[in-house]
């Protein structure tokens, strides 16, 4: 495992005009990007990174003010490179504990700018550097590269289906269900390093807020409850149209991070390290059949 910089440093080569938007979208790092936007959302185009630059709404979200932070982003750059060597040694600690069987030698952590705050995908994890989470707090920068690189060895083994390939209630559960058991391992990845950091969740973040949630029996509950009545109407949804499920199932509520993430803690609780294991290789329908009745504690 290592850091790559060439991908950052090519764009702001390109916000400086040294080169031009298709090598920076010729890169490794921000192929995958496409990919990930292929598979996940509607595509992305060159088009679509120069409109976002210029304020406009596109799937290339995730650059606003970043040219007002330039030196901010690159005193950020200097600490990673700073701090590379100990983060991959404790990343790799992290997913051995949970996804031994895989060998995380030749995957890649590119810092960008751009697009989410991070993806696993293409045996590779790229990071957009232009979050104030991350930059307020560089630890959610090291937490979240422990989760996205379990969504990259996750790829690896099981692949990800595709919105375009949505074309039934039965499509629908199975792509919530591969959902769920990724992100599941992915917020169950860094857990015991953020427990060991006191790093539970400091702020009303997102990503701080899964944790607070998994970890309060009551909120945990009341959160199962709302899961099970979208699951119910998932199940019944004959005129669901694709974005109306996406809009749903992948919205406020988190439901895949969070129900996800319970269901592997209840795993691990159950089966130890062997259980947690034979879970990450599972089919996602299986998982969710085997491991539905974890959350039976929380109804």
């Amino acid at each position: 495992m290592k850091f790559d910089y060439s991908a950052v440093e090519k764009f702001l080569e390109y916000k400086e005009g040294e080169i031009d938007i298709d090598e920076v979208m010729d890169h490794p790092a921000y192929k995958a990007i496409q990919h990930h936007a292929e598979t996940f959302h509607h595509g992305l185009s060159t088009e679509d990174v120069e409109r976002a630059l210029k304020g406009e709404k596109t799937p290339f979200q995730g650059v606003q003010g970043f040219e007002e932070r330039t030196d901010e982003l690159l005193r950020f750059i200097d600490l990673l490179k700073e701090k590379e060597g100990k983060w991959i040694n404790v990343i790799t600690t992290e997913l051995d504990q949970v996804i031994p069987r895989e060998n995380k030698g030749g995957m890649v952590i590119y810092p960008v700018i751009g697009y989410d705050m991070g993806i696993g995908i293409d045996d590779c994890v790229c990071m957009n550097i232009n979050s104030s989470l991350y930059l307020n707090d560089p630890h959610e920068f090291l937490y979240m590269a422990m989760h996205e690189s379990s969504h990259a060895l996750y790829e690896r083994v099981h692949g990800y289906p595709k919105i375009s390939d949505l074309d039934s209630v039965d499509s629908m559960i199975s792509f919530f269900n591969t959902l769920l058991h990724t992100e599941g391992f992915g917020v169950y990845t860094p857990l015991n390093r953020r427990k060991a950091d006191g790093s539970m969740g400091k702020s009303s973040h997102r990503c701080q807020e899964d944790y607070l949630i998994i970890m309060d029996e009551q909120r945990l509950k009341r959160h199962v409850y709302i899961y099970d009545s979208f699951r119910k109407e998932l199940e019944s949804a004959q005129d669901w149209t694709v974005d109306k499920f996406l809009n749903t199932a992948f919205g406020k509520d988190r439901f895949v991070y969070r129900e996800g993430a319970a269901m592997v803690v209840g795993i691990e609780e159950i089966g130890g390290v062997m259980g947690l294991w034979d879970a990450f290789y599972m089919g996602s329908d299986e998982f969710v059949n085997k491991y539905d009745s974890i959350l039976d504690k929380y109804r």
